[in-house]
């Protein structure tokens, strides 16, 4: 996809984080969105989750190999996905600027 369309990951990256960017400006309307569309979530406990999300998230985009690396080595940790991935590989900032 980023080879055949970067345009469209570009269009795609720009409006995820315009969105991202609204909902911590706005939580209540990101939790209210998310409810709506779910309706077995609890509003209250969304809204928890968002709090602590949003305390350990880049809400600009930023990404790094030591915040991938910590990602994939807690996933692994977990037993929900196996070893042997390249992180170099996981990501790329090319969509960012």
């Amino acid at each position: 996809m980023i080879k055949e369309h970067p345009e469209t990951v570009q269009r795609f990256v720009r409006a995820t984080l315009k969105g991202v960017n609204y909902v911590v400006e706005n939580p209540e309307d990101g939790v209210k969105s998310t409810v709506k569309r779910n309706a077995k979530l609890n509003a209250e406990t969304e809204m928890k989750r968002l709090i602590i999300d949003n305390s350990v998230t880049s809400v600009d985009g930023h990404m790094d190999y030591e915040m991938f690396k910590e990602t994939y080595d807690r996933l692994v940790e977990e037993g929900i996905v196996s070893e042997g991935m390249d992180v170099n590989n996981a990501f790329t900032t090319e969509f960012l600027h």
